[in-house]
């Protein structure tokens, strides 16, 4: 019985040898296919017996692999295997090898069968131009391949669209299955970057060609020229007159808005006065924090938003400076510190809880309180505004320290 099994274990380890040596695969038939199809592929070899245990074939692409588990044996020599190809199955060569049960043989035919593209599904070409500026109205014609783009009146909806955003055409006109222009409007809020192109309609679904569409930045981008009043107290509502260029602020809805930090101040209504002239109207409460504020402009018809780089504002625009209220009677003309300009030392003339010191960006840069005399020799040289507070009422002064 041993001498039975030693026998069989030679034999097999014999037969695996010599197919090692001299199996090879000797015809793939066919040997190229389309994406999207099914196909029997038949296998033809020599020095290996197929109807032995079981037969496994793969075709493998990089990290793709398609495998049969279930082939049809023909001849000892000889099996057919039925493959799908989706039409996201890389194109390309592909490895074909056969894997024996029976005697652990691989046969391997490296780039045996080739995938190639199926022609038939409906893609885009080309986009002409391919470029625009900031402020240009523009048609682009698109060219596709077995694309319906005037089959029956069908609608299409074409696009342009990269991480910052979409901008959508604003007319489209087919003028063959495979040639449609598209109008669009680029504004000053669309980011200027690299664009991919997008059509969509129901016959072909949605194809697009990737980074096929340039925005570069325009030549006269909107801009403000003049804000009036540029100081403004607490407490106050007022008109705002505001002139720009490069803008038609007759076009859509204005909207305006103040902002210091976390404080946003939006305006109660807005008229416009010409193409470049605009009135806002504001409220400022007592409560608002003194200081500078960049001026934001949105319009609706431009699309001109408050986001990152799309932004139309001009910075430290407005002085929101504090209401006198109770200290009145230190008037303007009274003398409540000297010298001024001044060095090093600030004399004052009262007792006040607090004084407090601002930099021309509103920010408090120094603090005293009951002192007759305030060292500021650690102060740059410029121009500061004072605050004199007693009672919770106070004053401003403007200070010059040489």
């Amino acid at each position: 019985m041993k001498k039975q099994y030693l026998l069989m274990s030679i034999l097999f380890i014999s037969y695996g040898i010599t197919a090692c040596l001299f199996g090879q695969i000797v015809s793939i038939s066919p040997d190229t296919v389309e994406q999207g199809r099914a196909l029997d592929i038949e296998v033809t070899a020599e020095n290996i017996d197929f109807t032995q245990g079981t037969n496994v074939v793969r075709l493998r692409q990089g990290n793709t692999e398609i495998v049969n588990y279930n082939s049809i044996i023909n001849s000892p020599t000889s099996l057919t295997s039925n493959f799908s190809f989706n039409t996201d199955h890389p194109t390309g060569h592909y490895e074909f090898s056969v894997w024996s049960f029976f005697t652990d043989i691989t046969l391997t035919w490296p780039d045996g069968f080739y995938l190639i593209p199926d022609l038939t599904v409906a893609s885009l070409v080309s986009i002409s131009p391919n470029t625009a500026k900031q402020g240009e109205v523009i048609t682009v014609t698109i060219l596709g391949t077995n694309t319906n783009f005037a089959k029956n009146e069908v609608i299409n909806i074409v696009w342009l669209k990269n991480s910052a955003g979409q901008i959508n055409a604003i007319s489209t006109e087919p003028i063959d299955s495979v040639t449609i222009k598209a109008r669009f409007e680029f504004t000053y809020a669309h980011p200027i970057g690299t664009y991919s192109a997008y059509i969509k309609n129901a016959y072909d679904g949605t194809h697009s060609m990737t980074n096929a569409f340039e925005l570069i930045k325009g030549d006269n981008p909107p801009s403000i020229i003049s804000i009036t009043p540029e100081t403004i107290v607490q407490g106050q509502t007022l008109d705002i007159e505001v002139t720009a260029e490069n803008i038609d602020f007759t076009q859509g809805t204005n909207v305006v808005s103040l902002k210091r930090g976390d404080t946003e101040i939006y305006m109660n209504k807005s008229t416009t006065k010409s193409p470049t002239s605009l009135t806002v109207n504001f409220t400022f409460t007592k409560s608002h924090p003194i200081g500078y504020y960049d001026f934001y402009f949105w319009n609706t018809g431009f699309d001109i938003s408050l986001a990152g780089n799309q932004i139309m504002f001009k910075e430290n625009a407005i002085y929101l400076k504090s209401a006198v209220t109770g200290i009145d009677k230190l008037t303007e003309e009274k003398l409540l510190f000297f010298p001024n300009p001044a060095d090093n030392l600030l004399y004052i003339k009262e007792e006040y809880d607090i004084i407090q010191f601002f930099d021309i960006n509103g920010r408090i840069i120094l603090e005293a309180k009951q002192e007759p005399i305030i060292n500021m020799a650690n102060l740059r040289k410029g121009i500061y505004i004072v605050k004199f507070t007693r009672d919770n009422k106070s004053i401003m002064k403007k200070l010059i320290i040489n």
